[in-house]
Parts: structure tokens; C-alpha cells; sequence
């Protein structure tokens, strides 16, 4: 369908009367105050917060948003107009990936677009004590309903209203009921009620239950001070599932910077806590790369921040409440939460998705704070009665520790900086994963394809050619992260799985057909990032040959003619007798070989197969004293 706002946007940028710049990240990136901060450049006349956030109300109309950018840059006016105009457009990037509409977004400009990223745990928690704090002003219909639920349960009643028949609640349920039956509702469909009194009366009810004065005061101690998100894990569950799951931020943008690359569009990437380090630096980098001017109203402003958000309800705008009130780059103070903070729901997906991603993209991440200066900057934590236990379990301070403002380093606190533009430093466990900080070790993560799949992500594209391998030592220790290609092209060490598989005449099962033209194992591929050998053979052998068995481990070893940098482990199965091969785009064909056989040909007929077959054909022998 042709796009009438977008064509017209198109023309001016032809023309030269139209020159755009975009900022795409997830949420709770500090994506908004960076588009403020922008804003203020001489450079930009107008900007666009957010176009398409409307366009996915119902079905995706991406008309919506191209609209929004021509109305904003003055509609009718500005199109019979010959002067010229530059406009700043910021939007989040799950907005885009429907239907690939980035890819019409940003060929409006030759411009290099700036991608934020954030470390997902600080963005996730930050959405979590939003949406927590913003339920007292909305009434949200599914939550409603899971706390009458749950007063009935705990009350052993199955009628709702017999179990909250108090004189507070009366009165306000009397008032819905009314309500309910001008609009045809029976009494027991009350709850549908959007009705802001129960709402409130409901959230204040539940937490009078477990001994606090109000729904304010439960989020204030459990959420603020105690970093217990899963005590709300079930009201999360009904107001994240949508937008934690479905708008798939880190996934999108991974999707579009993998189009960028392909595409060979510009772009940086810089990760919004730096700027929160050494704002001062952080702006006028961005503004160097951008072309745009810099002024030291950027970095301290005066007056109230005025941005079209399209957060115009009382309970959308506290998502922006921090941001209206500041007026210069806050230091970072935030104590870290760990993995094991959020729910459990939240933890599978930040650890096989955002985090990988985050992972990925923090290697092309502009450098603006070095790692010696970063490690010796400093913070102010309030030790509080509320968090010291914490912060001593963090290994922050100790028990002599004074109440009060307390000065440490932000190595011992920050789980920000996990991942980094300086492969040389991922061997670094400290580095890595900030163990004291949330207790996981990024290295151990892995972007899941598998994972990803099977929650219905398949749909984003992801290219597998950007394998993401971890590099390892002569002693098969990590010590960094690479893309296979790249790992190929250096002949730098990384690890692989080799698997012998058998039929149940002993025959063993290899490919032919191949790219090489030559015979393979029956299975063989990368261990990707943070994967172990076992985890990959299983993986590799239901890709290539959709089985699924029992494997026994043969050896690990490195090869002494070893061209491609393999450092292998091998494994060795029976296939299922009802299996029955189905060609695929990477296994052409396959033939079975009586194994004793297939040694004297390896030995008398090499330039049959493959030099990974060689190699592991060859260890194998040695181990086993054949001759």
C-alpha cells in the first residue's frame, strides 16, 4: 500500500529541504533525555519523539507515524515551503520491526543514526519500578481481577464479594454495581469495572494484607529498598507480558543494526551510562560524529523540559518524572540488582536474550570512558538500615561501615560494564561479570537461536552468519569473543564438536554432498558464545539431521595440523531406528559406511574427506592404539 506521508517526506529529503537524524533504542535507555540534550544544538530545528509508538494500537499502520513526522515539521505549510529543515527523530526500536519498517524509516537519511544501548538489567528493572508506581493511577482491568482472585483464595471463598464485604468496600463496590448495570453488566461482572476507587481500594487492600499501610508503601519497601521484584512477580506477569515479551526490544534492535551492517548504512553505538560518567565528553563525541554543534547548554540547562511524548495521562507521565525534573547529567548512583532479583519468568529471558545481545552490541560500542579511568571512578551510595545488608552482600561495605553517604569505586558496585570493546579484557573474570555485582557470569550466556525460535521470535530473521564464537587458548581456557568468519579468517583458536553417529548395524552415518565436495562427519559445528561442547553437539545434531539421542563423550583435543583454528571435541551416538533422513539446505545427502571400512579409507584414500575428518579419524587411532 503506497504511503502518501512517507513519499512526501522522500521529496523533500531530495529536494535538500529535509535533512533528518534518528536516534533507535529499547526502553529506559535514557534515549529521551539524550534526544532533549540534542535538541538544544542550534543545528536541530524540530523534533519527533516517538512517530510510531501510536501505529501498533491495532493492526500496525506505519501511515501513523509518517504522519506525526510531517505534521511535526508544520504538515501542509512546510510542504509548500522552500526553506530548509532538520529534524531529530528518536524512536524505540520494537516500534519499527514490524512488517521492516526501519528499512523505509531510515533510508530517509544519509546521516549516521545513533543506536543507545543500555545494560538490560538496569533498563528492565527501571520499566519494573515504573509500571509498579504507575498502577496506582490507572485502573488496569487484569489486575483487578488477579486480586480478587487472590483475597478469595486467601480467604478460603469462592464468591468474591463475600470475601471483601468490608464497610470501606462497600461502598465503592455499590457505586460499580451501578454503574455496571447501566451498562448491562451483571453484579458478578463488576470487576470489569474500570472504575479508579477500586482499583485503588484494591492495591491498598492487598497490601494491608502482608502488614504495610498502602500499595505506595508495599512498592516503596519490597521494590525501592528490599530489590524484591519477584513478591510482585504475578502483577507483573499480567502488565509486562506485553510489553516484556512482545515488543521484543533488544531483538529488534539486534535486527536492525544486523540491517545496517548489511546495508552499509552509518551508525554508532554508544552505551547511555558513559554518558552518565563523563557527560561532558559523551555529548560532544556524539555531536562531533553527528555534525551537529555542540553548546555547553547541554550539558546544564535551565528552564522546565518541554517534549511532545504523547505521555499526556497522568499515569503515563511518571515515566517521565525524573527526566522533567532534572537539569544537568545525573551521576550514577543506582545500587546494581542481580539476576536472581526479577522474576523468575523475567530471568530465562534476560539471560539467553538481552544480555547475549547487549553482549554483541557493546562490541560495537563508540569508547568514550577507558577501562582504568572507569574502574577508579567513583560513587555515592546512601547506606540506609534498608540496604546495608545488601550492599554488604554485594561486597560494597562491611559491617563497620557507618550509616550515611559512602564513597566507593565503581568497579565494586557497576554491573554496566560486563562486556566491552576490548576483546583483550574478556578473559578478565572480574571484568566479565562483575561477580560481587549480580552474580553471573556474562561469559556463560548465550544468544539461543533455538530459545529464541521457540517463543515465536523467529519472525526478526536473525542471521545465523553472525555466529558469535568465544576464542580460546592452547589450554582451551576463553579468552575472548569473535565471529566465526572472523575466526576463520585469523586461524584463531575457537572451539567445535565433531559427533560419530551409527546405525544399528554399526555403520556410521557421513555426509556427502557437501560444499567441499568431500565426505564429513556425521555431525560438526561451532560452539557458539558461552555454550559448552555437549549443549552444542546436541544442538548441531538436531539441525543438521533433526535427531535427537543419547551421546557419549570420545575426546577433546587439538589437532597438530590444525588450518582453521579448531579446537575439537567429539562425541559419539546411535541414531533412533525410525529415523529417516530428509535432505536440508546444509546436509545435501548422507551414506552409510561399515566403520571398519571407513578407517582403511580415511588411511588409503584421504582425498576423500575433509581435513576435520583426517584430523579426528587420526586421534581417534592414536587413542585407541589402531594401526
Amino acid at each position: 500500500m503506497e504511503n502518501k506521508y512517507l513519499n512526501l517526506l522522500k521529496k523533500k529529503v531530495t529536494e535538500g529541504e529535509l535533512n533528518i537524524f534518528f536516534i533507535i533504542a529499547p526502553p529506559r535507555s535514557n534515549s529521551t533525555l539524550i534526544e532533549y540534550i540534542l535538541s538544544l544544538s542550534v543545528d536541530i530545528d524540530v523534533v519527533c519523539h516517538e512517530p510510531f509508538v501510536d501505529a501498533r494500537k491495532v493492526d500496525f499502520d506505519p501511515e501513523t507515524g509518517y504522519k506525526k513526522i510531517y505534521d511535526q515539521l508544520g504538515g501542509d505549510h512546510f510542504l509548500n515551503s522552500t526553506s530548509r529543515k532538520t529534524i531529530l527523530i528518536k524512536e524505540m526500536s520494537q516500534w519499527l520491526i514490524e512488517s521492516h519498517e526501519y528499512k523505509n524509516l531510515l533510508s530517509l537519511t544519509q546521516n549516521k543514526i545513533l543506536i543507545l544501548i543500555r545494560n538490560p538489567l538496569l533498563t528492565v528493572e527501571s520499566r519494573i519500578r515504573r509500571i509498579l508506581k504507575s498502577l496506582y493511577l490507572r485502573p488496569g482491568l487484569s489486575l483487578q481481577q488477579y486480586l480478587l482472585d487472590f483475597f478469595s483464595r486467601e480467604d478460603g471463598i469462592i464468591n468474591f464479594n463475600e470475601g471483601l464485604k468490608t464497610p470501606s468496600f462497600g461502598s465503592v463496590l455499590q457505586g460499580a454495581i451501578r454503574e455496571a448495570s447501566h451498562l448491562g453488566l451483571r453484579p458478578d461482572e463488576m470487576y470489569i469495572s474500570p472504575r479508579l476507587e477500586i482499583h485503588k481500594f484494591l492495591l491498598d487492600s492487598f497490601a494491608i494484607k502482608f502488614n504495610y499501610t498502602s500499595w505506595d508503601d508495599i512498592v516503596e519497601q519490597k521494590a525501592y529498598h528490599e530489590y524484591d521484584y519477584n513478591f510482585f512477580e504475578k502483577i507483573l506477569k499480567i502488565n509486562l507480558h506485553r510489553n516484556f515479551f512482545e515488543e521484543r526490544e533488544f531483538l529488534s534492535l539486534l535486527k536492525i543494526v544486523e540491517y545496517l551492517d548489511v546495508s552499509a548504512k552509518a551508525y554508532v553505538v554508544y552505551d547511555t551510562t558513559d554518558m552518565r560518567i563523563e557527560p561532558d565528553l559523551f555529548i560532544k563525541k556524539i555531536c562531533f560524529q553527528l555534525n551537529i554543534a555542540f553548546s555547553a547548554n547541554m550539558i546544564h540547562w535551565s528552564g522546565k523540559i518541554k517534549i511532545e511524548t504523547n505521555q499526556n495521562r497522568k499515569h503515563e507521565k511518571i515515566w517521565y518524572q525524573r527526566l522533567y525534573q532534572s537539569s544537568e547529567i545525573k551521576e550514577p548512583v543506582e545500587i546494581p540488582s542481580m539476576l536472581s532479583d526479577f522474576p523468575s519468568f523475567m530471568q530465562k529471558y534476560i539471560l539467553n536474550v538481552n544480555l547475549p545481545i547487549y553482549a554483541i552490541l557493546s562490541l560495537k560500542k563508540s569508547k568514550v570512558v577507558d577501562i582504568q579511568k572507569l574502574n577508579l571512578s567513583k560513587l555515592i551510595i546512601d547506606v540506609q538500615p534498608e540496604n546495608k545488608k545488601r550492599l554488604m552482600d554485594l561486597g560494597v561495605v562491611d559491617i563497620s561501615t557507618k550509616f550515611g553517604k559512602t564513597v566507593v569505586l565503581m568497579k565494586n558496585v557497576d554491573p554496566i560494564y560486563a562486556v566491552t570493546n576490548d576483546v583483550s579484557l574478556m578473559d578478565n573474570p572480574d571484568f566479565i561479570s562483575r561477580k560481587i555485582a549480580y552474580k553471573i557470569e556474562l561469559a556463560q550466556t548465550k544468544l539461543n537461536i533455538k530459545y529464541i525460535h521457540t517463543s515465536g521470535m523467529d519472525s526478526l530473521g536473525f542471521s545465523l552468519d553472525n555466529e558469535y564464537i568465544d576464542l580460546v587458548d592452547e589450554n582451551n581456557v576463553v579468552i575472548g569473543i569473535t565471529d566465526a568468519k572472523t575466526a576463520h579468517g585469523k586461524k584463531q583458536l575457537h572451539r567445535v564438536v565433531g559427533i560419530l553417529l551409527f546405525d544399528e548395524a554399526g555403520n556410521i552415518i557421513l555426509q556427502s554432498g557437501t560444499k567441499y565436495n568431500l565426505l564429513e562427519l556425521s555431525v560438526g559445528g561451532h560452539v557458539q558464545r558461552g555454550e559448552n561442547y555437549e549443549d552444542a553437539a546436541h544442538r548441531e545434531m538436531f539441525e543438521e539431521l533433526e535427531i535427537t539421542t543419547h551421546l557419549d563423550h570420545l575426546f577433546t583435543f587439538l589437532p597438530a595440523n590444525n588450518k582453521m583454528g579448531h579446537f575439537w571435541s567429539i562425541f559419539t551416538g546411535e541414531i533412533p531406528p525410525a529415523w529417516k533422513f530428509k535432505q536440508t539446505e546444509e546436509v545435501k545427502n548422507i551414506i552409510r559406511v561399515n566403520f571398519q571400512e571407513f578407517l582403511k579409507k580415511v588411511k588409503n584414500e584421504p582425498d576423500l574427506f575433509t581435513a576435520g575428518v583426517l584430523n579426528i579419524i587420526n586421534e581417534y587411532v592414536r587413542i585407541n592404539n589402531m594401526q
